[in-house]
C-alpha cells in the first residue's frame, strides 16, 4: 500500500520539520525548479501518485521528477523541487504524514543514473534527496511513513529499508519476485507486501521474518490498501481484487472486468475505490461484494492512483498529467487539469518572453499574452499539421506566422485573435517559417527544394535552390539580409542577397538537418539526425563544419549567441562553449521535445509532445 504518510524518509535524515503553512497562506522559501511547467497544468508528465490533507490541499507526482502542490482542489498548482538539481528520477509512489501541525511528504521512485532514489520533505514545500551519492536499491515502488521519523520503503527486488531517528537498516521480503506495493501499520511490526505472481507476504517481526500468504490469484498485484492491521485489499492485473478480514486469508473481491487495475484506496472496511487503465473506476460501499460504476469520468487516459479524504471527495490521477477529482464519493468526475495534449512542433515569442505562439498537430495553436501564465487555443482555421511559426524579432507585436503541411501559411494582425490564409504558391509540406527583422521580410521552407520570401507579409515568391534537398529549417542574424535553410542529405544553402542567390554550403555528410541557428553573421549550428551538431565559424562557402557531440540527437536546438545555447529531445542540454561540451539538464527526462525559443534576458521555452510547454528563467540553468 502506498499509504498516506508520505514521506520522507524521516525526520532522522531532515533533523526535524518546520509548522506547514496554512492552506491559505503562500508557501515560503520556495526552492523553484530551473524549468517550469505552462500550458498543460499541472503538467504534461505521466503521474503516478496522488495524496490529499484535506478537500482542497494536496500534492501529485510522476515522472522526470514531476511534483505539485495545490491548495485550492487543483485550480492552480504550485511546482516544487528536488535538490540538488543535478538529481533527476521518476516518482512511482507517495506517502504523506500530519503531526502536531507539521507535514512530511516523502516520495520514491527510480533514479535517472543509478536505480533507487527518494525525495522527502520536512515542510511540504521543499524537496530533497539525503543521499550524496547512489543508493544501490534498485528502482523503488512504495512507501510508508507510520510515526514522526520513521518510515519505510520498498524496492522492486523486495529490499526494504526502514529509517528511525536512532537507526537505518536495510533487509528482504525473503523471496524472489517483483514487488510492487507495500503497507506497514504503525509501529507494532505488522506489515504487507505484494507483487508478481500474486505474492502477498506478511511480517509480525517488522521485517525479520515473513509468512507467505495465499492471495488465491496468480495475477500480478500492484497495490496494497490496508484500513487497519488485519482488514485490507489488494487489486492488480485482469481486474483483479483480492480481499481479508483477518490478515491472513484472502477472498476474490474482483471487479469483474478484465482491465489493469492499478491503484486502491479505501476509507473503511466498506467503503473503497480502485482504478486502472482507460480511465476505469470502481466504487464499493460493502467491502468489494459488488462495485458500483461511475455515471461520468472526464478520461480515457490510465489511472495509476487514486486517494480519497473522505467518503466523498477523492482524486485520482494518471497519464499526461491527469489529474480528476470527485466531490460525491466517485459518481461523477471532472478534471481538473487542462490544456491541450497535441504535439507541439515550434515555438516562438516576442523578444520580452510575454507573448507566445505554439503550434503543432491538427491546426492546434496555443497562445500565450502573459509570459506563459495562462495559455489559450487560438483558432487556426486548418486541420493540417502546423510546423513552424514565427513572431517578427523587431516588428509589431501584433503580426505573426505559421506554416505547415499542404503548402499552408497562415498570418494573423492581432497576435493569435485570427489567422487568415495565405497564398504560397505550393502544395509541398512548409516545415520552417521565419521573419527575423519586422513584420514583412521573410523567409519559408519545406519539402521539395522549395524556398520561399517575401518583402511585403502579403505575397510569397518561390526562390532557387542550388541543393535538391527537403528544407526542414531555416535561420537568419541581424536584419536577415543573411540566411540559412537546411534539411535533407545534410544540405544548408545560404543567401547573402535577400533571397535573391542562394549557394551550397553543405556539410558534406548524409543526415538530416532538423534545425538550424546562426545567432551571428558568421556561426552556423545545425542539428543533425545522426546525434551530431554541425558547427562552421566562418561567413560564406569559406566555412568549414566541425562536429560536435551531444548528449543525444537533439530534435531542435537554440543558441542566442556563439557561446551559449541548448538542445532538446527526450530532455534538455545546455553548452556554454560553443557546443564543445554539453551538461544535461535533470528535469523533464523522457518527455520528447521538439523546439525551443531562448530570449537575451534568460526567459526561454520549450515545446514538445502530449502538450508539453515548459518555461525557464534563468536561461535554463
Amino acid at each position: 500500500m502506498r499509504r498516506g504518510a508520505s514521506a520522507l524518509l524521516a525526520l532522522a535524515l531532515l533533523g526535524g520539520c518546520r509548522p506547514a503553512p496554512a492552506d491559505d497562506e503562500p508557501p515560503e522559501q520556495v526552492v523553484f525548479p530551473a524549468w517550469t511547467n505552462q500550458q498543460r497544468r499541472p503538467t504534461s508528465s505521466h503521474l503516478r501518485a496522488v495524496r490529499f490533507l484535506s478537500g482542497s490541499v494536496g500534492y501529485v507526482a510522476g515522472e522526470g521528477t514531476s511534483l505539485f502542490r495545490t491548495s485550492d482542489g487543483g485550480a492552480t498548482w504550485l511546482q516544487l523541487e528536488h535538490e540538488p538539481r543535478s538529481r533527476g528520477g521518476d516518482i512511482a509512489a507517495m506517502s504523506l504524514y500530519r503531526d502536531q501541525g507539521a507535514v512530511q511528504v516523502g516520495t520514491v521512485g527510480s533514479d535517472a543514473v543509478s536505480g533507487g532514489r527518494w525525495w522527502t520533505s520536512g515542510d511540504g514545500i521543499n524537496f530533497s534527496t539525503p543521499e550524496a551519492t547512489a543508493t544501490g536499491f534498485a528502482p523503488m515502488t512504495a512507501i510508508d511513513l507510520v510515526a514522526p521519523g520513521t518510515a519505510y520503503s520498498l524496492a522492486r527486488d523486495g529490499t526494504i529499508r526502514r529509517v528511525t531517528p536512532s537507526s537505518e537498516t536495510s533487509f528482504g521480503v525473503g523471496a524472489a519476485g517483483t514487488w510492487l506495493a507495500m503497507a506497514f501499520r504503525g509501529t507494532g511490526g505488522t506489515g504487507y507486501v505484494a507483487g508478481s505472481g500474486g505474492a502477498i507476504r506478511k511480517t509480525t517481526t517488522d521485517g525479520a521474518s515473513w509468512t507467505p500468504l495465499a492471495s488465491g490469484t496468480s495475477s500480478t498485484l500492484r497495490d496494497l490498501w490496508f484500513v487497519s492491521d488485519a482488514v485490507g485489499f489488494a487489486c492488480g492485473d485482469g481486474g483483479t481484487v483480492v480481499r481479508t478480514a483477518d490478515g491472513s486469508g484472502w477472498s476474490d473481491v474482483s471487479v469483474g472486468a478484465a482491465v489493469t487495475l492499478r491503484g486502491v484506496h479505501f476509507v473503511d472496511a466498506l467503503t473503497g475505490w480502485v482504478v486502472g487503465d482507460g480511465g476505469f473506476i470502481r466504487r464499493t460501499v460493502d467491502g468489494g461484494a459488488s462495485w458500483g460504476v461511475p455515471s461520468a469520468v472526464p478520461t480515457t487516459r490510465d489511472l495509476h492512483d487514486v486517494w480519497f479524504v473522505d467518503s466523498g471527495t477523492g482524486y485520482a490521477v494518471g497519464d499526461f498529467g491527469t489529474v480528476i477529482r470527485s466531490v460525491d464519493g466517485g459518481d461523477h468526475w471532472t478534471e481538473v487539469s487542462a490544456g491541450s495534449l497535441a504535439r507541439l512542433n515550434a515555438v516562438d515569442f516576442t523578444g520580452d518572453g510575454v507573448k507566445g505562439l505554439a503550434v503543432g498537430e491538427g491546426g492546434v495553436i496555443l497562445r500565450t499574452l502573459d509570459g506563459g501564465a495562462a495559455w489559450t487555443s487560438s483558432d487556426s482555421g486548418v486541420t493540417v499539421d502546423l510546423l513552424g511559426v514565427s513572431v517578427p524579432d523587431t516588428g509589431s507585436g501584433l503580426v505573426a506566422y505559421a506554416c505547415g503541411a499542404g503548402g499552408t501559411i497562415l498570418k494573423t494582425s492581432d497576435f493569435g485573435g485570427s489567422w487568415t490564409p495565405m497564398s504560397s504558391g505550393t502544395g509541398a509540406i512548409l516545415r520552417a517559417i521565419l521573419f527575423p527583422a519586422g513584420d514583412t521580410y521573410g523567409y519559408c521552407v519545406g519539402d521539395g527544394s522549395t524556398v520561399l520570401h517575401t518583402s511585403t507579409g502579403t505575397s510569397w515568391a518561390a526562390q532557387a535552390s542550388p541543393v535538391a534537398a527537403d528544407f526542414h529549417a531555416v535561420s537568419a542574424p541581424f536584419t536577415g539580409l543573411t540566411a540559412y535553410a537546411a534539411g535533407t542529405g545534410g544540405a544548408v544553402i545560404y543567401t547573402e542577397m535577400s533571397g535573391m542567390f542562394w549557394y551550397d554550403r553543405s556539410t558534406g555528410v548524409s543526415t538530416t538537418l532538423g534545425s538550424l541557428q546562426s545567432p551571428t553573421g558568421s556561426a552556423v549550428f545545425a542539428a543533425a539526425a545522426d546525434g551530431r551538431v554541425y558547427r562552421s565559424l566562418l561567413s560564406g562557402d569559406a566555412g568549414s563544419w566541425q562536429a560536435l557531440a551531444p548528449p543525444a540527437a537533439p530534435e531542435g536546438i537554440c543558441f542566442t549567441g556563439l557561446m551559449n545555447g541548448l538542445g532538446v529531445d527526450g530532455g534538455i542540454f545546455l553548452t556554454s562553449d560553443s557546443g564543445i561540451t554539453w551538461t544535461r539538464s535533470p528535469e523533464h527526462a523522457g518527455r520528447t521535445l521538439r523546439a525551443a525559443w531562448m530570449g537575451s534576458t534568460g526567459v526561454g521555452y520549450v515545446v514538445g509532445d502530449s502538450g508539453t510547454v515548459i518555461r525557464t528563467l534563468t536561461g535554463g540553468r
